[in-house]
């Protein structure tokens, strides 16, 4: 009897638009955001950053562990132009990244 699949995680695939998918989670890191960064060969984007559009979750990445409460605010409000109002943000340090994953 073949198990019946409940969940695929895929790594680096919220570019590929023929993958249909049921949630996608975008993450980006604190110091290098995608908003800030521009589309190959100039940046690492593969694709524009509208596409943060389609995005059910963002996950801010690699944050101080004494991220201000205005570093957070900057960082939302650059946010914002790119995602849906009602797309939940999070900010996740290393610290509490390696506390998950002991």
């Amino acid at each position: 009897m073949t198990p019946k699949t409940e969940l695929v995680l895929l790594d680096d695939a919220f570019q590929h638009r023929k993958l249909i998918g049921d949630f996608y989670c975008l993450l980006t890191p604190f110091e290098a955001p995608f908003y800030k960064d521009f589309l190959l060969p100039m940046g690492r984007l593969r694709e524009s950053r509208g596409g943060a559009k389609r995005a059910d979750l963002v996950v801010v990445t690699k944050c101080p562990t004494n991220l201000s409460e205005n570093q957070r605010a900057g960082s939302l409000l650059e946010l914002k132009p790119y995602i849906q109002k009602s797309t939940p943000v999070f900010f996740f340090t290393d610290w509490l990244w390696r506390s998950l994953s002991d």
